[in-house]
């Protein structure tokens, strides 16, 4: 974060700031939002204070970095300061709500990774651990009692691969076997977690990777990614084991999201030709087997992470490929009933190539890189979304 250098760019807010400091301040309690420069639970003018001061130089650290950046944008600097004293005084409504926490560490750092959920187990599969190649490693995290173990491994090493549940089972999907190679799987992999085996099924007509994989009523959809013909969905009908091609989306991209909710299917974000991100979003409808667009992503990423959490999706995490560039701290929420977005509290350790779970009313994210390309991750970490 930068912040703020000179003192006459924030002279408007402290002239605000002595304003609203001679009269108690309103406060947002809570276990953490955004512009809680202190970290004391609550919005007010000491945080507007503390976040002018080190804008001026005055102080060289605050108790709570990650959430002294009111806006989201990456800098610490006089408008946080402002939002935190309109927040403060009652003038506007903070959403920055809920609380992140640790769970534990996952065994084996990985990023590029996928999971799937079965009965509040998330089965964390492939990806690049540290220093070595591709993995068919599969871990389980059991949420209820925060622990791991270790399942029988994938029948292939694969990154970059999908994965969804359905009925009980988990189905992995594409990959890549080798991404030096440049080497696409379009092999589909069942795994039965009562039995702990793995059965290979009906391959797909159009390898992938890096796409986005999400199962909704009962069927599994790869939308997007690397590979031949990479704007054209597919879907798995695992009863029927039999895969079909559907209606094209608009644009071309790959390291994108999806999440399913209320019968529809959101795709989000992802990046062009290597490094161009995107901050591009469009529902897709399986009843007609149509695409509409929506309102853009408010961060263009790829390389991120998606899932639906009270039937809004929540979208963490992402990278920058371009020179200089960087991994995204950015948690935004989309809800499809207003078709709008709004920020949300920042995920505590920004990553790419990780992945997200919902289970029992929180958020689970896991994995990936804190840095760009092949950097490595075991965090665990879980949002604990407001009580309404």
């Amino acid at each position: 974060m930068k912040p703020a250098t000179t003192l006459a760019k924030l002279c408007p807010a402290l002239l605000v700031a002595g304003l609203l400091a001679v009269a108690p301040s309103a406060s947002q309690a809570g276990p953490s939002f955004l512009g809680d420069a202190d970290c004391d639970g609550s919005v007010n003018s000491i945080d507007a204070a503390l976040i002018l001061q080190h804008g001026a130089g005055l102080i060289d650290s605050l108790p709570c970095p990650e959430l002294a950046d009111a806006n989201g944008d990456g800098l610490i600097n006089a408008l946080d300061a402002a939002l935190v004293l309109q927040t403060g005084a009652g003038l506007i409504e903070t959403r920055y709500a809920g609380s992140w926490k640790d769970g534990a560490a996952m065994p084996t750092a990985r990023t590029e990774v996928t999971s799937a959920a079965v009965d509040g187990v998330i089965y964390v599969i492939g990806g690049f651990p540290a220093g070595s190649g591709n993995t068919n490693l599969v871990e389980a995290y059991d949420t209820a009692t925060d622990t791991w173990s270790t399942k029988a491994p994938a029948p292939r090493p694969l990154d970059h691969t999908g994965a969804a549940a359905v009925d009980g089972k988990v189905y992995v999907v594409g990959g890549y076997i080798s991404l030096a190679q440049g080497t696409i799987s379009s092999s589909t992999y069942e795994y039965d977690p009562i039995a702990n085996e793995w059965t290979e099924r009906a391959p797909m007509p159009l390898a992938r990777a890096a796409a986005a994989t999400v199962a909704l009523d009962g069927k599994i959809y790869v939308l997007g990614g690397v590979g031949p013909e990479p704007t054209v969905p597919l879907v798995y009908d695992p009863a029927a084991d039999e895969w079909a091609e559907l209606s094209p989306m608009s644009v071309e991209r790959e390291h994108l999201a999806a999440a399913a909710a209320d019968g529809k299917i959101y795709l989000i974000g992802g990046r062009r030709f290597v490094t161009q991100n995107v901050a591009t979003a469009e529902v897709y409808d399986p009843a007609s087997d149509t695409w509409a667009p929506l309102a853009p992503m408010p961060t263009a990423r790829g390389g991120l992470a998606a899932a639906v959490l009270d039937n809004e999706v929540h979208v963490v995490g992402g990278e920058d490929l371009s020179p200089g560039g960087s991994t995204y701290p950015q948690h935004e929420v989309y809800d499809p009933v207003s078709d709008a977005w709004r920020p949300a509290l920042p995920l505590p350790t920004p990553r790419h190539g990780l992945t997200a779970q919902t289970v029992g009313g929180r958020l689970y994210v896991i994995g990936g890189g804190p840095q760009p390309r092949f950097t490595v991750s075991n965090a665990v970490e879980i949002y604990d979304p407001p009580a309404p």
